[in-house]
């Protein structure tokens, strides 16, 4: 299984994260690993409550894995 992993709990770092799932997915046509990485305790600080909960519902869903404070 390819894997990915993305260092930075930003928007940016967020964006990259599902970019990587996607597009990668329908190259390899299998499932990809991703994992965001962060230094964080939590995603996009500063933003939004409801858009961090929003974001961290969809990586979930997506079996995608998030590692904090690293």
């Amino acid at each position: 299984m390819p894997k990915v992993v993305v260092c930075g709990g930003g928007a940016a770092g967020v964006e990259l994260a599902f970019a990587f799932k996607r597009r990668w997915e329908d190259v390899f046509k299998k499932t990809v690993e991703v994992t965001l990485c962060t230094t964080d305790k939590e995603l996009l600080v500063g933003g939004d409550a409801f858009l961090r909960q929003e974001i961290v519902r969809k990586l979930q869903e997506k079996n995608m894995k998030v590692i904090y404070g690293v």
